[in-house]
């Protein structure tokens, strides 16, 4: 006998590709937020695809398609960006009014250099370097945005 027989009967999948979509939500609100890398939300969901099976029973085509449209709004313009009236998690607690600082208008420049030029793993990584001003510079980003 045999001792490592091949898959013979897949195991039926964990969930369907709806499902499978609404994790991809979670993977990348996660990306959004600067929590995770884009290239681990991208490859925790292709993991999680294959655990669950679907990559047999839906084809590799399939989840590539739920990926790249659920992944592929994290690389909108940035007028197409929806934003949520919070600070990114990035920055400390606010200081009051009387202490808040405005940050140097270098710091400015450059945050809307790398806004043009990164993507949003790029400019999560930015603002994780400049967490005084991070808040901010997420203040003049919804007014850009919203204008």
């Amino acid at each position: 006998m045999n001792a490592h027989t091949p898959d013979a009967a897949i195991t039926l999948p964990f969930g369907d590709l709806d499902d499978f979509r609404e994790y991809c939500e979670i993977e990348a609100d996660m990306v959004a937020r600067g929590w995770v890398s884009f290239q681990h939300g991208v490859d925790t969901s292709q993991w999680a695809a294959e655990r669950w099976h679907l990559v047999d029973v839906a084809g590799q085509d399939a989840v590539q398609a739920v990926m790249a449209a659920v992944f592929g709004r994290l690389h909108a313009a940035p007028d197409q960006v929806e934003l949520d009236d919070e600070a990114p998690p990035l920055a400390p607690e606010p200081e009051p009014p009387s202490r808040r600082r405005r940050p140097a208008q270098s710091t400015i420049d450059a945050f809307w250099y790398v806004v043009r030029t990164e993507t949003p793993d790029g400019i999560a990584a930015w603002l994780a370097r400049h967490p005084a001003d991070a808040a901010h510079l997420h203040t003049l980003l919804k007014a850009r945005l919203h204008a």
